[in-house]
């Protein structure tokens, strides 16, 4: 018998396979006690009726012999008698019974057989020292009464000549059949364990192969998986450090796309971004040329529409579409015929959808929780750096306007001190210092004031350039005359808001302590007057109304 013969013969476990060697002898003992039983009671039946016809069976032996059976037909009716003991019960009663036949008959006929009967017993049910023993006890026991026999005055209580008539041939033969039929069942129990074990084995051996083959396979897809993982990480580490170092991200999303299609082995990577008025995602970036196209087409879903996209802009939560024949919100895209699974990743800023990334495969399952984590990490990165642009660009508006306004502070305060179309120039000439042939060149410096120009200083010289060194030795002046002359404006600008308190004081003294209307009015155009710019001023006083509407004042012209 083969392994293929086995193998196609038991697909499945053997149906009575061998669990222990106990087990076997267990189910061993119990076909050789039925036989032993069998053919016991029938040598029972014969003696009986050897007896009953012609007297020559001894009534001591008939008894025995119903003992033996009654003590092997015990052992079927005890249930919970270990299986050594019930064992021990069958061989030792054996054993017994043909020491009784050796006293009847002598060590020939019967009592050598059933003293071979003992012997085969213990091989068949110990262990190699166990059934040494006892069967040294039983040849022992036959030379023991052979010598009795040969050398003593000790005879067999029968002599072999009272049976020779045909009943006597009928029990030696019974004694042969029930030790063949012993070894017969004793050969095959042990060759249908053998090839129940070698099945088993070799069922077992079918299924290990088989068992190494799904390891193997399961191995190599795992394998495959672990690969795509990696790639998927590494894919998003790099656009990672892409969104990281990128000034304009808008500018970078483009490639962002064809990186994840390439890289990622995917049929089609789309980048959409909300509109500013909220209601369409617009597509802003796309992979090959389906992206280029649908870019051209201006495409677009509406936020809560049916689409991928349009659920995903709705709900802030990712969703995977494997069979997208199937997909229910899948929208039919002429650009795209091929894709069988669609991914799309919500792109969110503190709970704020900024857009959405659309990534299809045409293969069915191509998606699974990690790829969602590892997308959406891409998708969140995207996130960030739309964020931080959107904050940038709102600080810079927020610095222009602030630089704006400085300007405009500035030239209002310098204002206020130099008179408007004029200027306020100093000169200064070095003595030492005369034309050589009139070869001087003019340099001209800015003196800036918080980004501000308030001045400039020319330089007249003979150098055509100055060093490095001059240059910043020029510049630090410059800057701390900028920050002199604004410390001289502040405190020119706190001495005369300091006078005009003074001022105001005084005159509201004067203005308490007058009791005239006309001198309180004509004091407060004279001191109004003394403003340098102001020419002249008039107060109206206003009275009620007459009857026709007419409007009555005094006015008092300084």
């Amino acid at each position: 018998m083969n392994l293929k013969t086995v193998n196609a013969q038991f697909s499945s476990p053997p149906s009575d396979p061998i669990k222990s060697i106990s087990d076997f002898k267990k189910k061993v003992f119990e076909n050789i006690l039925f036989i032993t039983i069998a053919g016991v009671g029938v040598l029972f039946i014969v003696s009986i009726v050897e007896y009953l016809t012609q007297g020559v069976t001894p009534l001591l032996n008939i008894i025995l012999t119903f003992l033996l059976l009654a003590s092997l037909s015990s052992l079927k009716l005890i249930r919970n008698l270990p299986a050594v003991s019930q064992i021990a019960i069958l061989i030792g009663s054996i054993y017994l019974y043909s020491i009784w036949h050796m006293v009847l008959f002598g060590i020939i006929s019967d009592a050598s057989i059933l003293m071979i009967f003992y012997f085969i017993l213990c091989a068949l049910f110990f262990q190699k020292e166990i059934y040494t023993v006892l069967i040294s006890i039983g040849a022992l026991t036959w030379v023991v009464f052979a010598l009795l026999y040969q050398f003593t005055t000790l005879h067999p209580m029968l002599s072999v000549e009272q049976f020779n008539h045909q009943s006597y041939w009928m029990v030696i033969a019974l004694y042969f059949i029930i030790i063949c039929m012993v070894i017969i069942v004793a050969i095959n129990s042990y060759l249908k364990a053998t090839e129940n074990s070698i099945n088993f084995f070799d069922f077992l051996s079918s299924n290990v192969k088989i068992d190494n083959e799904n390891l193997h396979t399961e191995l190599n897809d795992n394998k495959e998986t672990l690969q795509k993982k990696l790639v998927y990480i590494r894919t998003a580490t790099q656009i990672a450090r892409s969104i990281s170092t990128a000034k304009d991200v808008e500018a970078v999303l483009p490639v962002i796309a064809d990186r994840m299609t390439n890289q990622l082995n995917l049929y089609y990577t789309g980048i959409f971004l909300i509109d500013p008025t909220g209601q369409y995602a617009v597509l802003v970036a796309g992979s090959g040329d389906a992206g280029q196209k649908m870019l051209m087409e201006n495409h677009r879903f509406g936020v809560g529409g049916p689409s991928m996209i349009g659920w995903t802009t709705a709900h802030h939560r990712p969703r995977i579409a494997l069979d997208i024949g199937e997909e229910a919100v899948r929208f039919n895209n002429p650009h795209l015929p091929l894709t069988r699974s669609e991914l799309s990743i919500p792109i969110l800023s503190k709970n704020s959808i900024l857009g959405a990334i659309s990534i299809q495969s045409t293969k069915e399952s191509a998606f699974d929780d990690d790829d969602v984590l590892i997308i959406q990490g891409i998708a969140d990165n995207i996130a960030t750096a739309l964020e931080n642009s959107r904050l940038f660009l709102q600080n810079q508006r927020d610095l222009e306007e602030i630089f704006a306004l400085n300007k405009q502070f500035l030239e209002r305060t310098w204002g206020n001190i130099i008179p408007r179309d004029e200027t306020l120039s100093y000169n200064f000439e070095d003595p030492n210092i005369h034309d050589i042939d009139g070869n001087m060149k003019t340099l001209e410096f800015p003196i800036i004031l918080r980004d501000h120009e308030i001045g400039r200083i020319f330089v007249d010289t003979p150098l055509t350039t100055i060093s490095a060194e001059q240059y910043e030795f020029v510049d630090s002046v410059l800057s701390q005359s900028a920050l002199a002359l604004e410390s001289s404006r502040l405190l020119l600008t706190a001495n005369l808001r300091t006078a005009q308190e003074e001022k105001i004081s005084q005159l509201t003294a004067r203005l308490t302590q007058m009791a005239n209307v006309e001198d309180i009015i004509k004091t407060t155009l004279r001191e109004v007057n003394l403003i340098p710019s102001v020419t002249s001023s008039t107060i109206k006083l206003f009275s009620d109304y007459d009857e026709q509407g007419k409007e009555f004042s005094k006015e008092h012209l300084a």
